[in-house]
């Protein structure tokens, strides 16, 4: 053995490990490779707001279904297709909620024919695109949350009016606005509460002081809601078309008021109706040459008025009698 062997020799007997076997030639190779650590899936946080179907009674939908998924496409056809039935009622009805059977203020809806559907965003569908919810004062407060998670289910969704129906029965009544000005008694007070909170929500809020009163509102929100603003707006006021110009624009207020003061003259009508039976028929002529049939379509004129409207318009001017010329002569 020479002495390059020797020198060598050494250094081999070091690099062998206790069992013999010279090691590999990389250490990291011998070491498993770190693996990432394995991070916990997050399942999405439920909306705190229900979906469509859930508003509309149609069961719990999935918060996240895809379109592949046959339950989440399920229900919401299903939902838009009880949207669409309802929408399409609602031309012609009013459409009331199932929650809302055995309102005393149903007992008065007369002129509107209503009819009932499975939905729980609102209480009543006055058209395409005007709900409504319905509040007793009594209720609130007893329940003064309730509204609140009504209007929260309600949303903003395609309704272009919102109408929040209050009626107050309670045995003390609440008055209005009192208390505006009072400071912290003020705060404490249900109705300005109330207020607040229409104006927040953009709901408009309408106050009935009886159920009779109730339904009078449900159906003129549904018999005007394709009507232009000025059919809520009563008869004009002559000092205001003088200032919008003049002779030219008083004299269809002039016009206007001489048809209600004609038809108001048989005392069958109140000047209210008159101008809802000139808004609904467009002209004078309209409204005489129509029947019992075509004022029954007419909000707020009722079996008594139609009756008394037609004895006094289709009723002849002089009375004929029975006597003849030779009769009359002698």
């Amino acid at each position: 053995m020479g002495d390059d062997d020797l020198s060598h020799a050494p250094n081999e007997a070091c690099n062998k490990n206790a069992e013999g076997h010279a090691p590999s030639e990389s250490p990291s190779e011998s070491r498993p490779l770190p693996q990432a650590p394995v991070r916990a899936t997050r399942r999405p946080r439920p909306s705190l707001q229900p979906s469509l179907a859930e508003c509309f009674g149609l069961g719990t939908a999935r918060p996240h279904a895809t379109a592949a998924s046959p339950a989440g496409t399920n229900t919401t056809q299903t939902f838009y297709h009880a949207l669409a039935e309802a929408q399409s009622r609602a031309r012609t009805h009013i459409v009331v909620s199932r929650r809302q059977r055995g309102n005393p203020v149903l007992r008065y809806v007369r002129h509107i024919p209503y009819a009932f559907a499975d939905f729980d965003f609102a209480d009543y569908l006055l058209g395409q695109h005007t709900c409504a919810l319905f509040l007793s004062m009594r209720y609130h407060l007893l329940k003064p949350t309730y509204i609140y998670e009504r209007a929260r289910l309600l949303g903003r969704r395609s309704f272009r009016t919102r109408v929040l129906l209050l009626l107050m029965d309670c045995p003390e009544g609440v008055e209005m606005g009192k208390g505006a000005g009072a400071g912290a008694a003020a705060q404490t007070d249900p109705f300005i509460t109330l207020e607040k909170f229409a104006v927040y929500q953009e709901l408009t809020l309408m106050v009935a002081w009886s159920e009779r009163e109730a339904a009078t509102i449900l159906e003129n929100y549904r018999a005007l809601e394709q009507k232009p603003a000025d059919a809520l707006q009563g008869v004009p006021n002559a000092a205001r078309g003088a200032d919008a110009g003049g002779e030219a624009a008083r004299e269809p207020d002039a016009l206007l008021t001489q048809a209600v003061a004609f038809l108001t003259a048989g005392k069958a009508v109140n000047k209210t109706d008159a101008v809802m039976l000139l808004q609904h028929f467009g002209s004078l002529r309209q409204v005489l040459l129509a029947g019992e049939d075509e004022f029954a379509q007419v909000a707020g004129i009722g079996p008594v008025k139609r009756a008394k409207l037609c004895h006094l318009l289709h009723e002849p001017f002089r009375k004929r009698t029975n006597t003849t010329v030779g009769e009359a002569g002698t």
